[in-house]
């Protein structure tokens, strides 16, 4: 669906899933751990989202949705109601806090996003140095 941002990829990712749950990651989030994301992936089961928390709110592209969102994705998008947020209190949401994530991710660098090109330097030096990022909260 055009023109509602990470709301209508979200839903287009559901759409054309095959599986019940579905993994989705904003592009501008490279130091993504894989462990961090199997690790939500295994907390999917009785929830419909499974989303990380940190300091700097809910992570809602770093996270798993079902297809059973689809629903409440396509009422949201027709009322123009474009918060990804906003699903969360409509459907079985698992919240998972920071410090949970922590044993799997230190420094929660997954959620480090690059959005100008000094943060692009910054996850390049990171990936080269295996260092920790600069958003760890």
């Amino acid at each position: 669906i055009p023109d509602r941002g990470p709301l209508g990829g979200i839903h287009a990712a559901l759409f054309a899933s095959r599986t019940d749950h579905t993994f989705c990651l904003a592009c501008d989030m490279p130091l993504v751990n894989p462990a961090v994301v199997a690790h939500l992936c295994a907390l999917a089961r009785g929830y419909e989202v499974v989303v990380p928390v940190t300091a700097a709110g809910f992570e809602p592209l770093h996270a798993v949705y079902s297809r059973s969102c689809l629903p409440h994705l396509e009422r949201m998008l027709q009322e123009g109601r474009l918060r990804v947020d906003a699903l969360f209190s409509a459907v079985r949401t698992h919240r998972v806090e920071a410090d949970a994530l922590r044993p799997l991710d230190p420094s929660l660098r997954s959620f480090f996003n690059v959005n100008t090109p000094a943060d692009l330097e910054t996850a390049r030096r990171l990936l080269d140095r295996g260092g920790e990022a600069p958003c760890a909260s």
